[in-house]
């Protein structure tokens, strides 16, 4: 099993990086320990742990009953100019994924604002509307902006957003690099009155063209801020870095991970119905855990109706029903992990078209028709495969790591296993597919990207009915279909 970053790392590096990076400047509080709980979904311990590290580390200083205070100032980071240039592709390629899905998104999110006051930092266009903006004009956008992601109730949505903030060092390219270069990210940020018209406009094609046009423009003048930074050193420094993003947010305990495999798996046909699953000395060799944790993984699977117990022979795979199914309700964890499915559905679902039209060119004659032959098999998911050539071709790493990770927490098989008629929604997968293939043949990029798309919509279709339905997950009501 892959080891991953545990909850104390994530939250501390998140943190940290937002104080370095200007994010949360000098002199500006941090949240109350509540709301980080709230929004690392973590505890208070971990919470207290981090802070304290970085009030260790000079970062921070906590007060009592006080939110802490960053002490850190990011202009007394010398090497700062040259860390970004040692950085620039990653700069680039991140800025270009963020104008190419952040406009969807946003526009997704903002679904149902029937006006801009309802967002939380709305108060502060208001204090700002009759007196000189401030030179941190883009920190009050970049809040609106996160008030409408926290709309969509997205955690994935959410997280990858305030990845996008660690990584683009924003506040250098808004107000640290005009003394560098004599220009500014914040030419790009709208005007107010601008910025409040065009929220509270229902149109939802006006919005994603204010949206798109200040990411873009945003990328523009990243690109021309970069290309003058270089011309202010000597020697440009080797290329370091990469865009990083761990969806699972140190909660990817190996027991889980090994019952979604197992259930995968079973969904699959790997291990088909009416067969005995591997021994438990057999599959704690295989996932490199011990044998407590796979019986712990098992006993799970036996709640939830995917396998039952014969004595002196092992673990029989079997057909859930939907009694059997409704147990998941009752265990917060099963609850969660069916939640976070949707979730990862959701958010694939809105970024899927973006990295199919930017794949689909890049795939040759001959491999369009060995997806085509697989589509046309019944017994194999071709979608899987049309998938994942797909991501392979994402040129953009920020984007294919982001595909990457989500595509982790959608499982294939775990879909298929909730049916028992497992042929008819591969055979309904698999139409949809080779209408893609089609598309991808008359070289109709925007139809094929569409199409991509409406897989995505009908399995989370299909799920969410089913959750709601069978598993009585009254949340899944709540996960709207873009």
């Amino acid at each position: 099993m892959n080891t991953k970053e545990t909850k104390f790392d994530y939250v501390y590096r998140n943190l940290r990086e937002r104080i370095v990076s200007g994010v949360i400047p000098k002199g500006n509080r941090l949240s109350s320990s509540r709301k980080l709980c709230d929004e690392f979904h973590v505890s208070i311990y971990t919470i207290t742990n981090v802070l304290n590290k970085l009030k260790e580390e000079g970062m921070i200083e906590i007060e009592p009953r006080k939110t802490p205070i960053v002490v850190y100032n990011t202009n007394e980071n010398k090497g700062l100019a040259e860390k970004i240039l040692s950085q620039r592709d990653v700069f680039l390629q991140l800025y270009e994924t963020m104008a190419l899905i952040i406009p969807p998104i946003l526009t997704f999110s903002s679904k149902g604002l029937e006006s801009i006051n309802l967002l939380p930092h709305y108060i502060e266009i208001e204090k700002i509307k009759k007196r000189t903006l401030p030179p941190d004009k883009w920190r009050i956008i970049s809040n609106i902006y996160r008030d409408i992601i926290n709309r969509s109730q997205n955690p994935f949505i959410e997280d990858l957003y305030n990845n996008f903030e660690l990584h683009s060092y924003l506040s250098f390219f808004a107000e640290e690099q005009k003394a560098y270069t004599g220009i500014s990210i914040r030419d790009s940020i709208p005007d107010i009155k601008h910025l409040v018209t065009k929220l509270n406009l229902s149109d939802p094609l006006k919005r994603y063209e204010h949206f798109n046009k200040v990411y873009n423009t945003a990328f523009s003048i990243i690109k021309c801020s970069l290309e003058n930074l270089e011309k202010s050193v000597k020697t440009l420094p080797a290329q370091t870095g990469e865009f990083t993003w761990d969806i699972r947010r140190g909660k990817n305990y190996q027991y889980r991970q090994i019952t979604q495999d197992l259930i995968d798996k079973i969904g699959r046909g790997i291990y088909p119905y009416d067969t005995f699953l591997p021994s438990e000395a057999m599959l704690a060799k295989e996932y490199n855990v011990s044998v407590s944790t796979i019986r712990k993984s098992l006993s799970i699977m036996f709640q939830i109706g995917f396998t039952k117990t014969i004595n002196g022979k092992g673990t029989l795979v079997i057909t859930p029903s939907d009694a059997n199914n409704y147990e998941i309700n009752k265990f917060p964890n099963l609850k969660q992990d069916a939640l976070s499915y949707l979730y990862a559905l959701q958010l694939m679902l809105l970024i899927i078209g973006i990295a199919s039209y930017r794949a689909a060119e890049k795939f040759s004659e001959s491999e369009i028709e060995i997806l085509t032959d697989n589509a046309k098999d019944t017994n194999t998911i071709s979608f899987d495969n049309l998938l994942s050539e797909i991501i392979n071709k994402t040129d953009l790493k920020p984007l294919k790591e982001i595909l990457i990770q989500t595509n982790e927490v959608i499982e294939w098989g775990y879909y298929l296993s909730l049916y028992n008629n497992k042929t008819q929604s591969i055979y309904k997968l698999n139409k949809k597919s080779l209408q893609a293939c089609y598309y991808l043949k008359k070289k109709d990029y925007h139809s094929f990207a569409f199409e991509m798309e409406d897989c995505f919509r009908l399995i989370l279709k299909a799920v969410r009915k089913y959750m709601i339905e069978v598993n009585n997950i009254k949340e899944a009501k709540d996960i709207f279909i873009p």
